[in-house]
């Protein structure tokens, strides 16, 4: 049996090998679990407004748009299509993220469908001048709701915390639940009467008109560009899935810096714990190095075995972490996040990446300390006393004598 082999060293110190594996497990799976949550937010809002794919929005800051900001729209040689709409943002819950109700004629429904690639589920659209509304099925199973339900600003103030229906002051029926027939990510955005937005008392005041803007086929960066530089003012505001996707960059970015950093700190501690475990295990060994040492390993190839075993340990330790999170992620995608429409991809390797400073920085730790011990490793005074030189290399007190050192050829016939 080969005694530096680290299956001999598995199992002779089982328990031990699995309490250190069990921690890097867990604190890999913790880290692993906040991190993908985390994506979840930015990705959230990114999934609420994944229409501007399709359209472009402009609106007014006060109560209407200027005539010559419509009419240079409306000229540009790379719009198709502008509607007019007052929409509703909503907020949906269990999702960061509002969703956006499109106040619509009916006849401009249709067209905001077929840019879509939206179809019937089930129901129908709303009429004009009725209190009723119509879903992508995200949105309906996000909110739980089916045809016939009714939802307004009351429903929020039972839950006890944010009112996230505040924007509907009065009730408004689901008539309709619409399904994407494109293979892209399915549109999350829901349609009203424009007309009952419009002339209803309680929506005149705080809901500013706007434009639907649709390019032509091939002109989609053109026309954004154009809103973005020339439409866009103090008084017009401008929503277009460049400015969606740089917002979701910039919240990506700044939470995950902040994160980076904590989890960088939680390993470091996590690595503390872990080679102060160790090395106690390590000095329970002293005399077996002594002895393995005395017969001809070097303190090289000692430290070389030592730092093996714990890459191993913390390597598997890692790689079941991993495993076990993705466990979690696909019966929270199962059980919580998909129900709600809720968008939670399986894969992804932003986890990986901040999971690892968990064995690097664990197997650097460890393989420091273990230098440190075998700065003092001496095997004459192990093996006599069963301890390391009392003498560091390199610097002695000078009022401790000479302590004598072993030969470097402890089985050399002169020594």
């Amino acid at each position: 049996m080969n005694p530096l082999s680290p299956i001999t060293y598995y199992r002779r110190h089982k328990r031990h090998t699995l309490l250190l594996m069990g921690l890097i497990a867990l604190m890999t799976l913790g880290v692993c679990t906040m991190e993908r949550l985390l994506d979840s937010l930015p990705e959230g809002r990114y999934a609420a407004g994944n229409y501007l794919t399709r359209i472009s929005l402009v609106t007014a800051a006060g109560p209407s748009l200027d005539p010559g900001v419509v009419s240079r729209i409306r000229t540009h040689p790379g719009v198709a299509h502008v509607i007019q709409e007052k929409g509703l943002e909503l907020e949906v819950p269990y999702i960061f993220g509002e969703h956006h109700l499109f106040g619509l004629t009916e006849t401009d429904m249709h067209v905001l469908m077929e840019t879509c690639d939206l179809g019937f589920r089930e129901g129908r659209l709303p009429q004009p001048r009725t209190n009723e509304m119509a879903l992508t099925e995200e949105v309906a199973n996000t909110m739980g709701l089916q045809i016939g339900d009714e939802i307004d600003h009351s429903i929020g103030e039972d839950w006890g915390g944010d009112n996230y229906y505040a924007a509907i002051p009065t009730p408004l029926e689901l008539v309709g639940i619409l399904e994407s027939l494109g293979p892209e990510p399915h549109i999350r955005l829901g349609f009203v009467s424009y007309e009952y937005v419009n002339g209803h008392e309680l929506f005149v005041s705080p809901w500013s008109p706007g434009l639907v803007v649709i390019a032509r086929d091939g002109q989609t960066a053109e026309v954004e560009a154009f809103l973005e530089s020339e439409i866009a003012s103090p008084s017009t505001h401008v929503m277009t899935h460049q400015k969606l996707s740089d917002k979701y960059e910039s919240s990506w970015v700044g939470l995950h810096v902040i994160f980076g950093v904590v989890d960088v700190l939680v390993a470091i501690v996590m690595a503390l714990v872990i080679a102060a475990i160790n090395q106690i295990a390590q000095t329970k060994r002293l005399e077996e190095f002594g002895l393995l040492n005395a017969l001809g390993h070097s303190k090289k190839r000692l430290l070389r075995r030592l730092t093996l075993e714990m890459a191993i340990t913390t390597g598997l330790g890692w790689l079941v972490g991993l495993t076990l999170s993705w466990m979690l992620f696909a019966l929270l995608k199962e059980g919580v996040f998909q129900p709600r429409g809720i968008p939670l991809g399986l894969v992804t390797l932003t986890p990986i990446w901040f999971s690892l400073p968990i064995p690097l920085i664990t197997i650097t730790l460890v393989m420091w300390v273990t230098r440190r011990t075998f700065a003092r490793f001496d095997a004459v005074a192990i093996v006599e006393r069963g301890k390391l030189s009392m003498e560091a290399t390199g610097q002695q007190k000078a009022s401790r004598p000479q302590a004598r050192r072993s030969s470097i050829k402890p089985l050399s016939s002169l020594t």
